[in-house]
């Protein structure tokens, strides 16, 4: 039986927030951090899972020194797939935490804006 250990919230490679649905079955438990998912599960409803650990992330062409804790990857099934690469540590094999910036962007269009008030450039359309 293969497993994955998975988070609440993970993310795809492009960074953006995923949320890994599970068909039918999983084991979960509110008080505990991970969640267990079934890759055969995944694997019969389309899923491409492919396990690595880190030494052979070569073998995906991922670059080791951008992610060193490769462990392989989740591609989604359908047109509009989303590829998630799994984090080898422990003997273990998890879904990524999503990375959020601390800090807030302020859109290009009110960057040069001579005020405060983000509402004021709509007087100008």
């Amino acid at each position: 039986m293969s497993v994955i250990f998975t988070r609440s919230a993970a993310a795809d490679v492009n960074g953006l927030p995923f949320t890994l649905v599970v068909p039918d079955e999983s084991v979960s438990d509110p008080t505990l951090i991970d969640n267990l998912i079934l890759v055969g599960r995944l694997k019969e409803d389309g899923f491409d899972v492919s396990f690595r650990v880190p030494v052979e992330a070569h073998v995906d062409g991922v670059d080791i020194s951008a992610y060193p804790k490769y462990g392989g990857k989740i591609i989604t099934p359908g047109l509009d797939c989303r590829t998630v690469f799994m984090e080898y540590e422990e003997e273990t094999w998890r879904l990524p935490r999503p990375h959020f910036s601390s800090k807030r962007q302020v859109p290009a269009t009110l960057a040069h804006h001579a005020t405060l008030n983000t509402f004021s450039i709509l007087a100008e359309h």
